[in-house]
């Protein structure tokens, strides 16, 4: 980094690091808690984990989260898939929602949650490379506990002192992840920079703890539908930061990471949507593009109802990939 400082770049990108950085908050979003994982125009997207809260078995809509915390629920992960949340969009223990809103609505919603039992088991990282080791931090210092499984001795012992206990052993011993505390653990994160040895330990720590949160690295996009079939939570891959990150600082906004070749982007409102209440535009339901918020007369609006009207000149905030912002084109125009 240093000599590339000195060569005369502008920006450099430790991408491994912020790999395991952002599989990190991956990580720590399945133990109960609210987790700010970016800002994008002024407005904090955060995810949590419906597991042991109030929330679970309960609709969208029936939530009141809107009501409660002036916060809107603006997708739902479910195995890797973010899906759109409709009112009627249920939400079970394996869900992991994700809000939009202003930093006072998330202290709320933190207020919300407080009761909610928060595992004290720690997380199990294994793997103690590069990314393992930007992982590991990155949990401490949230305050999250962190057990390491590594065989290599010198990769523990870059550890050792950081983690609250590093252990020796391959992970497709199952006795050395009994000893991790892959028993009581909440999550695993997996960051070897093997895909076929990642995709074989979602399958393994799947079958061995069915209610586990699995979150893990990838090197190759064309890997991730299998690593997603193997039963990982949540997937993101060094090729996927790398293009986020260049693209963040071109367009001059933070980096917003929510999952493989899932965005946050603003568009112009179409001619074809003036002048419609956000519920006739059919936005959700005909493209698959979660509303996150909409800009207009000077203000960014956060909590956003049915009735809202879209009047010509807005921006639109939304949260989806490519194929549904192709989709949205097509089916509404774009601005001229």
């Amino acid at each position: 980094t240093d000599i590339l400082e000195l060569s005369g770049c502008t920006h450099v990108l430790p991408l491994k690091v912020r790999l395991g950085e952002y599989l990190a908050n991956r990580v720590s979003a399945g133990l109960g808690t609210v987790d700010v994982i970016g800002t994008f125009e002024g407005l904090q997207v955060a995810e949590f984990s419906a597991r042991n809260t109030p929330l679970a078995g309960l609709t969208v809509r029936d939530t009141r989260l809107r009501e409660r915390t002036g916060l809107n629920v603006v997708g739902v992960w479910h195995r890797g898939r973010l899906m759109p949340a409709f009112p009627h969009s249920p939400i079970t223990s394996e869900s992991i929602l994700v809000v939009a809103g202003a930093p006072a609505q998330l202290t709320a919603l933190d207020s919300l949650l407080e009761t909610t039992p928060h595992s004290e088991a720690p997380v199990i990282v294994i793997g103690a490379g590069t990314v393992g080791s930007a992982t590991t931090h990155a949990l401490k210092r949230k305050g999250v506990p962190v057990h390491v499984l590594e065989r290599d001795p010198q990769a523990r012992a870059r550890l050792t002192g950081v983690a609250d206990q590093v252990f020796e052993g391959d992970a497709n011993d199952r006795e050395a992840l009994t000893k991790a505390g892959l028993e009581d653990a909440p999550s695993v994160l997996l960051t070897t920079n093997d895909d076929a040895v990642n995709v074989y330990l979602a399958v393994y720590c799947r079958r061995l703890k069915p209610d586990l949160r699995i979150v893990s690295r990838i090197t190759h996009d064309r890997n991730l539908e299998a690593i997603h079939r193997a039963g990982a939570d949540f997937v993101l891959s060094y090729s996927s930061l790398g293009a986020e990150a260049v693209m963040s600082l071109l367009e001059g906004h933070e980096l917003v990471i929510l999952g493989e070749g899932v965005d946050l982007f603003s568009v112009r409102l179409p001619p074809s949507l003036e002048n419609k209440t956000l519920a006739e535009t059919g936005i959700g339901s005909r493209t698959g593009l979660s509303v996150v918020a909409v800009r207009q007369d000077g203000l960014l609006v956060t909590n956003l109802r049915a009735t809202m009207q879209m009047e010509a000149g807005s921006q639109l905030i939304m949260l989806g990939n490519v194929q549904q912002r192709r989709t949205f084109d097509d089916a509404f125009g774009s601005h001229p």
